[in-house]
């Protein structure tokens, strides 16, 4: 089973943190460090809930610029999204698990539930 109707949802989440990103003072940064030159990779948890099996994950990205202040400065920060696709064991329902905090919150902050038209 494929899941086709949902490659292009890491992207939108992605477009839609950064629109809300701009009406928002609590704009976090979510991007996920890196290694440094040499160094060791980190390793981050997903917690996949029970009764679900992966079909494929997404990571996705983007920068976001912030401007306030009377002078008008900038601040870059960046939001990341996972977006896991699985299927619901007990019903065959497509779902897209959004994960967009790894670092501080390895469970779903979503699930989007897919439905296909006609069905």
């Amino acid at each position: 089973m494929r899941l086709r109707s949902a490659r292009h949802v890491p992207f939108a989440l992605v477009l839609l943190a950064a629109a809300l990103a701009g009406c928002s003072e609590g704009f976090r940064n979510t991007l996920l460090p890196t290694a440094e030159d040499g160094g060791a990779p980190p390793e981050y948890r997903l917690i996949i809930p029970e009764g679900y099996d992966v079909r494929s994950v997404d990571y996705d990205a983007a920068l976001v610029g912030i401007a306030s202040g009377e002078n008008t400065s900038t601040e870059v920060s960046g939001r990341g999204v996972v977006a896991v696709y699985a299927v619901e064991r007990a019903t065959g329902a497509e779902v897209v698990l959004v994960y967009d905090d790894i670092a501080s919150r390895p469970t779903p902050t979503a699930i989007l539930r897919l439905e296909r038209a006609g069905s």
